[in-house]
Protein backbone atom coordinates (compact mmCIF):
# COMPACT_ATOMS: atom_id res chain seq x y z
CA UNK A 1 0.00 0.00 0.00
CA UNK A 2 1.47 3.03 -0.91
CA UNK A 3 0.88 6.67 -0.04
CA UNK A 4 0.50 9.62 -2.60
CA UNK A 5 0.67 13.41 -1.69
CA UNK A 6 -1.18 15.46 -4.10
CA UNK A 7 -1.82 19.06 -4.55
CA UNK A 8 -4.36 20.38 -6.14
CA UNK A 9 -6.09 23.43 -6.73
CA UNK A 10 -9.78 24.41 -6.28
CA UNK A 11 -11.44 27.87 -7.41
CA UNK A 12 -14.47 28.75 -5.17
CA UNK A 13 -16.59 32.41 -5.31
CA UNK A 14 -18.67 32.40 -1.63
CA UNK A 15 -20.45 35.40 -0.20
CA UNK A 16 -18.93 36.35 3.01
CA UNK A 17 -21.17 38.31 5.26
CA UNK A 18 -19.13 40.43 7.27
CA UNK A 19 -20.47 41.74 10.52
CA UNK A 20 -20.01 45.67 9.19
CA UNK A 21 -22.28 44.28 6.17
CA UNK A 22 -25.27 42.80 8.38
CA UNK A 23 -25.10 45.84 10.13
CA UNK A 24 -25.33 47.92 7.47
CA UNK A 25 -28.23 45.62 5.81
CA UNK A 26 -30.02 45.77 9.05
CA UNK A 27 -30.10 49.52 9.22
CA UNK A 28 -30.94 49.99 5.77
CA UNK A 29 -33.82 48.45 6.73
CA UNK A 30 -35.12 50.99 9.57
CA UNK A 31 -37.11 53.71 9.23
CA UNK A 32 -35.48 57.26 10.79
CA UNK A 33 -37.09 56.68 14.16
CA UNK A 34 -35.89 53.22 14.48
CA UNK A 35 -32.09 54.30 13.07
CA UNK A 36 -32.69 57.40 15.99
CA UNK A 37 -33.63 55.00 18.79
CA UNK A 38 -30.73 52.42 17.54
CA UNK A 39 -28.26 55.07 17.82
CA UNK A 40 -29.23 56.11 21.23
CA UNK A 41 -28.95 52.50 22.63
CA UNK A 42 -25.54 51.86 21.31
CA UNK A 43 -24.50 55.14 23.00
CA UNK A 44 -26.15 53.63 26.16
CA UNK A 45 -24.52 50.26 25.90
CA UNK A 46 -20.89 51.47 24.95
CA UNK A 47 -19.13 53.16 27.11
CA UNK A 48 -16.75 54.55 24.58
CA UNK A 49 -19.01 55.93 22.26
CA UNK A 50 -19.85 59.56 22.62
CA UNK A 51 -22.41 61.64 21.02
CA UNK A 52 -20.73 64.92 19.30
CA UNK A 53 -22.43 68.52 19.47
CA UNK A 54 -22.61 68.69 16.18
CA UNK A 55 -24.21 65.41 15.09
CA UNK A 56 -26.87 66.75 18.28
CA UNK A 57 -27.90 69.73 16.87
CA UNK A 58 -28.43 68.60 13.34
CA UNK A 59 -30.48 65.72 15.21
CA UNK A 60 -32.32 68.61 16.98
CA UNK A 61 -32.49 70.73 13.57
CA UNK A 62 -33.44 68.79 10.58
CA UNK A 63 -33.61 71.88 8.17
CA UNK A 64 -30.07 72.76 9.10
CA UNK A 65 -28.91 69.60 8.13
CA UNK A 66 -29.91 69.75 4.48
CA UNK A 67 -27.73 71.94 1.87
CA UNK A 68 -29.22 74.19 -0.20
CA UNK A 69 -29.34 72.19 -3.58
CA UNK A 70 -26.48 73.29 -6.62
CA UNK A 71 -27.62 75.03 -10.05
CA UNK A 72 -27.61 71.23 -11.73
CA UNK A 73 -30.53 70.32 -8.75
CA UNK A 74 -27.63 68.17 -6.88
CA UNK A 75 -27.16 68.96 -3.48
CA UNK A 76 -23.63 69.27 -3.15
CA UNK A 77 -22.40 67.17 0.17
CA UNK A 78 -24.51 64.37 -0.91
CA UNK A 79 -21.23 62.07 -1.01
CA UNK A 80 -19.27 63.35 1.16
CA UNK A 81 -21.03 62.10 4.57
CA UNK A 82 -19.92 58.40 3.46
CA UNK A 83 -17.04 56.99 5.21
CA UNK A 84 -15.81 54.96 2.04
CA UNK A 85 -12.49 53.85 3.89
CA UNK A 86 -14.68 52.08 6.70
CA UNK A 87 -16.59 50.61 3.96
CA UNK A 88 -14.32 49.03 2.00
CA UNK A 89 -12.18 48.65 5.11
CA UNK A 90 -13.71 44.96 5.48
CA UNK A 91 -13.12 44.16 1.54
CA UNK A 92 -9.58 44.39 1.60
CA UNK A 93 -9.26 42.81 4.70
CA UNK A 94 -11.15 39.97 3.81
CA UNK A 95 -10.07 39.59 0.27
CA UNK A 96 -6.52 39.77 -0.83
CA UNK A 97 -5.48 40.65 -4.57
CA UNK A 98 -5.16 38.36 -7.23
CA UNK A 99 -1.46 37.97 -8.70
CA UNK A 100 -0.50 37.74 -11.85
CA UNK A 101 -1.43 35.25 -14.46
CA UNK A 102 0.95 32.48 -14.47
CA UNK A 103 1.80 31.30 -18.33
CA UNK A 104 2.57 27.10 -18.42
CA UNK A 105 5.97 26.21 -19.21
CA UNK A 106 4.81 24.43 -22.26
CA UNK A 107 3.07 27.34 -24.30
CA UNK A 108 5.17 29.12 -26.28
CA UNK A 109 6.32 33.15 -25.81
CA UNK A 110 4.56 35.31 -27.92
CA UNK A 111 7.55 36.53 -29.94
CA UNK A 112 8.15 33.11 -31.06
CA UNK A 113 5.18 32.93 -32.84
CA UNK A 114 5.64 35.57 -35.04
CA UNK A 115 6.00 33.91 -38.71
CA UNK A 116 8.88 35.61 -39.47
CA UNK A 117 12.00 36.47 -36.84
CA UNK A 118 13.26 39.92 -38.64
CA UNK A 119 17.32 40.02 -38.92
CA UNK A 120 19.32 42.39 -36.82
CA UNK A 121 19.59 44.54 -40.30
CA UNK A 122 16.10 44.82 -40.95
CA UNK A 123 15.27 45.81 -37.35
CA UNK A 124 18.79 48.27 -37.31
CA UNK A 125 17.00 49.62 -41.04
CA UNK A 126 13.58 50.52 -39.93
CA UNK A 127 14.96 52.50 -36.26
CA UNK A 128 17.54 54.27 -38.70
CA UNK A 129 14.33 55.48 -41.03
CA UNK A 130 11.73 56.24 -38.15
CA UNK A 131 14.75 58.29 -35.79
CA UNK A 132 16.85 60.27 -38.15
CA UNK A 133 15.84 63.02 -40.68
CA UNK A 134 19.01 64.28 -42.38
CA UNK A 135 19.86 62.75 -45.88
CA UNK A 136 23.76 62.20 -45.06
CA UNK A 137 23.36 60.76 -41.39
CA UNK A 138 20.89 58.09 -43.17
CA UNK A 139 23.86 57.12 -45.83
CA UNK A 140 26.56 56.61 -42.96
CA UNK A 141 24.01 54.26 -40.97
CA UNK A 142 23.10 52.45 -44.14
CA UNK A 143 26.78 52.12 -44.34
CA UNK A 144 27.32 50.72 -41.13
CA UNK A 145 24.21 48.17 -40.85
CA UNK A 146 25.36 47.21 -44.38
CA UNK A 147 28.89 46.33 -42.74
CA UNK A 148 27.83 44.22 -39.71
CA UNK A 149 28.14 40.68 -39.30
CA UNK A 150 25.48 38.21 -38.19
CA UNK A 151 26.57 38.51 -34.49
CA UNK A 152 26.14 42.28 -34.94
CA UNK A 153 29.59 42.62 -34.80
CA UNK A 154 30.97 45.50 -37.51
CA UNK A 155 33.30 43.73 -40.00
CA UNK A 156 34.85 46.89 -41.85
CA UNK A 157 37.48 49.29 -40.38
CA UNK A 158 36.28 53.20 -40.10
CA UNK A 159 38.78 53.86 -43.67
CA UNK A 160 36.70 51.38 -45.55
CA UNK A 161 33.08 52.82 -44.35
Amino acid sequence: MALEQKLSIRMSQRLVMTPSLQQAIKLLQMSKLEVVEEVQQELLENPTLEESQSESSTAEQPEAAEKEPSEDGATDDAFSEIDYESYFQDIESEYSPRGGREVPADLPTFESTLAVQPKLTDHLTWQLEMNVSDERMKEIGHAVIGNLDDAGYLKATIEEL
